[in-house]
């Protein structure tokens, strides 16, 4: 019988890691899967992190065919504060292209019983214009998305090679999301761009 841990790393099984942040992300395997339809690369020139500590994601076309990239922190870390800081100009992304910062559970690990309850448990802060190019380019959800009250759509705009940060506070009753101008010391009243406090039922 497969153990837990195989089941919910099977997207993730060429071994390759990352170490990001003072910790370790293993890179999703080359090949197709979800989200989707998509193409991911585990290669090195897809995934990888600088001489300054920065994390780089890319999509490339390779031949025909685009390949994504992914990591996943490979230690559950619970209730408490994500923040995530980006550099670029985010408003610039492909309509059909997601940027998506957030917590999910692997499907062996949840109760069968809430499929139809946000089973994944999964929050999100996510840069995209979900194929609509006049929409707005950002979002803070609480999966699943299309129940009312679950989503917070803004846009955002960005200058070349700005420094952002998006975050979330995860906690038992609440998530609490923001975005701010600046890096992950500059959460301040003037650098805010949103803020939004979730409190409905799909609270992880």
């Amino acid at each position: 019988t497969p153990s837990l841990d195989a089941l919910q790393w099977g997207d993730f099984t060429n071994g390759r890691t990352v170490s990001f942040a003072g910790r370790t992300w293993r890179v999703k395997n080359t090949g197709v899967y979800g989200p989707g339809p998509n193409s991911f690369s585990s290669a090195t020139d897809a995934v990888w992190v600088d001489a300054n500590g920065r994390l780089h994601l890319t999509i490339k076309k390779v031949g025909a065919t685009w390949y994504s990239t992914e990591v996943a922190l490979d230690t559950p870390l619970g209730y408490g504060d994500y923040l995530f800081t980006t550099r670029g100009d985010l408003d610039t992304f492909d309509p059909t292209t997601v940027l998506g910062l957030f917590v999910w559970e692997y499907g062996p690990c949840y109760d069968p019983a809430y499929l139809w309850w946000n089973p994944y448990n999964e929050i999100d802060v996510e840069f995209s214009r979900w194929g609509v190019p006049s929409g707005p380019n950002a979002q803070f959800v609480a999966q699943p998305y299309d129940y009312a009250g679950n989503r917070n759509q803004f846009t955002m705009s960005f200058s070349t090679g700005e420094v952002t940060t998006h975050a979330f506070r995860w906690r038992p009753d609440r998530v609490e999301y923001r975005s701010w101008r600046g890096g992950p010391n500059a959460e301040l009243p003037a650098n805010t761009v949103r803020s939004w406090t979730y409190t409905g039922p799909h609270i992880p």
